[in-house]
């Protein structure tokens, strides 16, 4: 049987006191409760770990990292969340490293890490990394020549929204010569955005 040596108000359905955390827990040796309870740990160091790498999303305490995003959602979303909210948290994560054009950076930051590590070490352990990268690099690459048109188009038909009117072929012309990012910094910077023009009528 568990037992509780501190008193503590309250007990539990089955007549049996809270466990705390700052209370010892008496078992026999070989007992079913022993194995219950030594089961039920096992299960909780699994779930909350002693300690993590790191704790914001973005690390900031190393010089040179791998990890621009650190993500550690698995606990919750066998816990907590059902299929859709799955797949919507993994949209935005794939969006996330989009914008953000983290496989890209990984590409420079590797190479940073080899240098450094050959100033005092074997950089060898870290050889199996660069082939990954540079696929998911090159794959992202293709992705970003996809999505391209498809966001130059947003862009004109967003600018339309902006402009409060139609755009003439020379302006959407003129747009395109931009990526889609300096694309929409031309739109919003336009004076067609920023003022409401009257025409004479």
């Amino acid at each position: 049987v568990i037992v509780n040596l501190p008193k503590k108000k309250g007990t539990w359905s089955d007549g049996h006191k809270p466990i705390s955390f700052d209370a010892p827990i008496l078992v026999a040796e070989g007992s079913a409760a022993q194995r219950r309870l030594v089961a039920d740990i096992a299960e909780f160091r699994a779930l909350f770990p002693a300690a993590l790498s790191y704790t914001k999303i973005v690390p900031v305490d190393e010089v040179v990292t791998l990890t621009l995003f650190y993500r550690e959602d698995d606990h919750l979303q066998r816990l907590m969340l059902n299929d859709a909210q799955i797949a919507e948290i993994d949209r935005l994560w794939d969006e996330l490293h989009f914008v953000s054009e983290s496989p890209l950076k990984r590409v420079d930051v590797f190479d940073q890490l080899w240098q450094f590590a050959t100033q005092d070490a074997d950089p060898s352990a870290f050889e199996p990394l660069r082939e990954p990268i540079l696929k998911a690099a090159a794959a992202f690459k293709d992705t970003q020549t996809t999505a391209d048109a498809v966001q130059r188009q947003a862009v004109v038909d967003f600018a339309a929204k902006a402009w409060r009117r139609p755009l003439t072929d020379k302006e959407i012309a003129s747009l395109l010569n931009f990526p889609p990012r300096l694309m929409l910094a031309r739109v919003l910077t336009s004076h067609a955005f920023l003022y409401r023009g009257e025409q004479a009528r």
